[in-house]
């Protein structure tokens, strides 16, 4: 435990000065005195030593447990999205602020806009993400204490230790493992294996299924148990990464140029009737989809924030259809104020005077698709909660937390990046890393062949379609967007 504190002293010494903020301090001592309560320093321990092992591919990670330390976890560079309200930071120098913007919580680093530091004059830089300091200790004193990483299958290799032992399936079910690809009987379990089903179909064009291994050791008495998922957009990232020698994680998440593919076609500089899609984000994951076409269209998003809520509508299950996109459309409710995460919901129920573990209990039962139930509607009516918000509450079925929306959609954005970068070899990746050996030969035979094949997805037909033609799809559609745009693709 003394380790962990001193590397994160150390961390935000770093980032924030010798004196950092006060909001800084008192959340992390927070942080620290939870881990403490709970007994998890073993299991920090651990993904701290399996970060350092994988250092060279640091952004390739996602840790998805830990909810009560977000600010711990970054700080050991377990994570790399910082939980802090939106503020800015010298690397030169001791200064930091942290601006207030419109009392609006979903507002987040990268939105701000750019500043010169008061005391050296170097560009200022722009973090931090907003993840709730009361939600999140909450949820981790109820946390199934063992680590799920997101990651590559290079990442793997590079960054479990030697003490570690690797077990079976069958045997990582015995010993109580998180197992993604078996669905969970009890409802606290559900919110990880629902991550996973969803997550396969991010990208349209996608694996059969995500691989894992697992891995577990004894830490002071503690069995520290490890799932390692091997996401394919992160497959494709460590690609892009590769082929341009360009990393992600110096991919900034505001740059204007990047958002415009979110909005039209016109930096892909061809009609978007010859691609067949209204916007620039075809291969991009979650931002594939016609369903996403219609969202965007409508959000017309100039903030990182923006793609934020919009990622969490795209991820959840009855968030967007038939709930978000009337209360916009019909209505006249914000971005800001449909839900989108699990911590839209207890920011607006706490807003409401509704009790922090109440609010805590609600977002999470909400969220994990247990509903609400009699006795919490009449809690939210006799505190004022509005009638249309309540409504949206019943209508969802699955809801994440903004931890995962906000990684999954860094990702989707760092590739979106690439796309503008590097077309040449964002085409290139996407098709060998999401196409079988057939299909890739029949892309490489050239752009008449792909509109031959396109032509077989006539929408009169798409019933009839086999489930591999169905995944094949999204595939032709990237493949016939490079020859139009002038760029080859050759085996």
């Amino acid at each position: 435990m003394a380790s962990i504190k001193k590397i994160c002293k150390e961390r935000a010494n770093k980032l924030y000065g010798g004196k950092f903020p006060q909001l800084v301090e008192k959340r992390l001592e927070k942080e620290l005195d939870l881990i403490k309560e709970t007994g998890t320093s073993a299991l920090f321990e651990t993904a701290y030593e399996m970060k350092k092992l994988a250092s060279k591919n640091e952004t390739l990670i996602f840790f998805r447990n830990a909810f009560g330390a977000p600010l711990v976890s970054y700080l050991l560079g377990v994570v790399n999205l910082n939980p802090l309200p939106g503020h800015y930071y010298c690397h030169k120098c001791d200064y930091a602020e942290f601006p207030v913007v419109d009392d609006d919580y979903t507002w987040c680093g990268p939105d701000l806009p750019d500043k010169k530091c008061p005391i050296c004059g170097e560009p200022l830089r722009k973090d931090g993400y907003s993840f709730h300091e009361k939600l999140y200790p909450e949820m981790g004193k109820d946390a199934d204490h063992q680590i799920v990483l997101e990651c590559t299958r290079t990442l793997v290799k590079e960054c479990i230790p030697d003490s570690f032992t690797e077990l079976s399936e069958e045997e990582a079910i015995e010993r109580k493992f998180y197992v993604p690809h078996i669905k969970p009987k009890e409802p606290r379990e559900r919110a990880a294996f629902e991550l996973e089903r969803r997550m396969l179909k991010t990208n349209g064009a996608r694996k059969e299924r995500m691989d894992r291994k697992y891995f577990h050791v004894m830490d002071d008495d503690m069995d520290v148990r490890v799932t390692c998922i091997m996401n394919p957009n992160l497959e494709f990232l460590e690609a892009l990464e590769n082929s341009t020698h360009v990393r992600s994680r110096d991919v900034f998440f505001d740059d204007k140029k990047t958002f415009a593919l979110f909005n039209s076609v016109q930096l892909l500089g061809v009609p978007r009737d010859s691609i067949g899609f209204d916007i620039g984000t075809l291969g991009v994951p979650a931002y594939s989809s016609n369903a996403t076409v219609q969202l965007l269209k409508m959000v017309k998003p100039t903030r990182f924030s923006h793609l934020i809520q919009c990622m969490g509508l795209i991820m959840g299950s009855g968030t967007w259809t038939d709930n978000a996109d009337k209360l916009m459309k019909e209505d006249g409710i914000s971005l800001s104020d449909v839900i989108t995460s699990r911590d839209d919901i207890f920011v607006a129920l706490t807003a409401h005077n509704i009790d922090e573990k109440r609010a805590v209990a609600i977002a999470k039962a909400i969220g994990t698709g247990m509903g609400m139930g009699h006795d919490v509607e009449r809690v939210m009516e006799a505190m004022d909660v509005p009638e249309w918000y309540v409504e949206s509450c019943r209508k969802i079925k699955y809801l994440f937390p903004k931890t995962y929306i906000v990684f999954h959609n860094a990702v989707a954005w760092q590739i979106a990046w690439y796309k503008r970068c590097y077309p040449r070899e964002f085409y290139k990746c996407f098709i060998d890393e999401f196409a079988d050996s057939e299909l890739k030969r029949q892309i490489a035979a050239g752009a008449n062949v792909v509109a031959e094949l396109l032509d077989k997805y006539n929408p009169d037909v798409m019933d009839d379609l086999g489930k591999e033609m169905l995944v094949e799809y999204p595939v032709l559609m990237v493949a016939n967007e490079m020859y139009v745009r002038g760029y080859q693709y050759s085996l």
